[in-house]
């Protein structure tokens, strides 16, 4: 799945989901017990699709720059050197095989998942 993201701030999309829940709470259609993290996630613009395994960032730029904050929890980051329009087909592979190499862990330690 690929996301394209045009006039998009994570910051109001959070805020947003807060609304909507708050929303809902207010109409009697959910009690504060209710809100979970499926809940919450499923007030957010990407509902339904899943969370990103991948953010390869372009511009050699270390920061997310209010870019998916909830979803991005743990994706692997990859960081490129390259401006967006310099980025080619084999910068992408290499991208996706440094991913495949990687021990995804979700926020454990490697003892953890071993």
């Amino acid at each position: 799945i690929l996301n394209l993201a045009i006039n998009y701030g994570s910051k109001q999309e959070i805020l947003n989901g807060v609304k909507l829940i708050l929303k809902d709470i207010i109409n009697n259609k959910i009690n504060i017990e209710d809100i979970d993290i499926n809940l919450f996630e499923s007030k957010l613009y990407t509902y339904p699709a899943p969370s990103p395994d991948i953010l390869i960032r372009t511009g050699g730029e270390f920061r997310l720059s209010n870019f998916l904050l909830w979803q991005l929890a743990y994706s692997e980051i990859i960081v490129s050197n390259k401006f967006w329009p310099d980025y080619s087909q084999k910068d992408f592979i290499n991208d996706i095989n440094n991913f495949m190499s990687r021990e995804r862990r979700f926020g454990k330690i490697s003892e953890q998942i071993s």
